[in-house]
């Protein structure tokens, strides 16, 4: 049963933001460790529950209950589901510019992710094909945002990214169907990563994530995802769930062939902060925005030595990632540190970061953001 429409509320009850407890999703690949001590589990380990989805009002394709995926808050003493909050008061949550041009969608997922080991190689459909081939408005665009490393049996943490010079169409469709992992692999880039890279992966770009990265995925609301690697026995079957039930003359479709060099690869979709404020009470820096990117999402980092002021018109998503401190509106303070996640509606307006930390570190945020609505 849904639950109840018309909640009551009035804008007042979106003037705070809400903590955004963990929302596991099993996946087929395992991890979590470094994501649970970040979250501050007591025990931290690895397991089949390697994501959280902050923020989320998307489903998990796979899921193994109706409403995995989807993020809970608490209004007035209730749990209820992110989106039915949304669907209640689009314009409070989301921002009256956002649901003029999106709708009562939030056109944002938010994850931390933590591989213990690689994924399998996978390529995401683009909005266009999405379209045409899954009836659907967003394909899956993302980013991703390295918090962390580990090595894993000794091995350097590393992305497989992006098609090298003189891949063919038939030369990849070939391995496929051939299941050769180590051709597969081998025709992708390796590359290297540690913590504070930025990478922009745009749809129908093949990748992997490699065993030991911890990071903070902003994507698409989807999850839409191809594999040409197997796992379990219908990998090559027509309907398979790892072509999406395509069949793979669509799911072939959804690849972008062309070749680069690792050096072209890197300029292309790895990201250098760019810095919009510096002095002595804190700092701001662009992880995601160019034009390429802020048509899909946008993303930022806060250095808070002291104080930083920041005021949107559109809801975000915001994970601390160091130190603590409070957040700060004439709603009141909420008490905030490294492992929280915050839901921050549009109606919040002007607030203020402070940095509480008594070892003199900073407090710092990733503030994720939906696509620009403005015209």
């Amino acid at each position: 049963m849904s639950e109840t429409l018309n909640l009551g509320l009035d804008r007042g009850a979106f003037r705070h933001p809400f903590y955004l407890y963990p929302n596991r999703v099993k996946r087929t690949y395992e991890g979590g460790m470094l994501l649970e001590k970040f979250r501050r589990y007591e025990k931290p380990v690895d397991g089949w529950f390697p994501e959280d989805w902050v923020g989320s009002t998307s489903l998990a394709r796979c899921g193994v209950t109706p409403t995995e995926g989807y993020s809970y808050v608490r209004v007035t003493e209730r749990e209820i589901t992110l989106r039915r909050l949304i669907e209640d008061s689009p314009e409070a949550i989301l921002g009256a510019g956002h649901v003029a041009k999106f709708g009562s969608n939030s056109s944002l997922l938010v994850k931390l992710l933590d591989s213990r080991t690689r994924l399998r190689i996978q390529v995401h459909p683009s909005r266009r094909l999405a379209r045409q081939l899954l009836g659907s408005d967003y394909g899956k665009t993302e980013a991703w945002i390295v918090l962390d490393t580990r090595r894993v049996n000794t091995e350097t943490p590393y992305l497989l990214l992006g098609f090298k010079e003189g891949i063919t169409r038939s030369d990849f469709e070939k391995a496929v169907m051939k299941q050769n992992s180590t051709r597969l692999a081998e025709m992708l880039h390796r590359v290297p990563v540690r913590p504070g890279d930025v990478f922009f992966v745009e749809s129908g770009t093949p990748h992997a994530i490699g065993p030991g990265v911890f990071m903070v995925e902003v994507q698409e609301p989807s999850d839409h995802t191809i594999y040409v690697e197997p796992s379990g026995d219908d990998l090559l079957a027509e309907g398979s769930a790892n072509n999406l039930g395509l069949g793979w003359d669509d799911a072939f479709r959804c690849f972008n062939y062309e070749g680069l060099t690792l050096d072209e690869v890197t300029k292309r979709w790895k990201k250098q902060p760019t810095s919009i404020q510096q002095g002595e009470y804190g700092e701001k820096h662009m992880l995601l925005g160019c034009p390429q990117v802020s048509k899909y999402f946008r993303a930022y980092r806060l250095v808070v030595n002291r104080t930083l002021r920041s005021l949107y018109r559109e809801y975000h998503i915001a994970v601390v990632t160091q130190g603590k401190g409070l957040f700060t509106n004439d709603y009141g303070d909420l008490p905030v540190e490294s492992g929280d996640a915050l839901f921050i509606p549009a109606a919040v307006g002007e607030h203020t970061w402070q940095n509480a930390s008594i070892d003199g570190s900073s407090l710092e945020v990733i503030t994720c953001h939906p696509p620009v609505s403005a015209t």
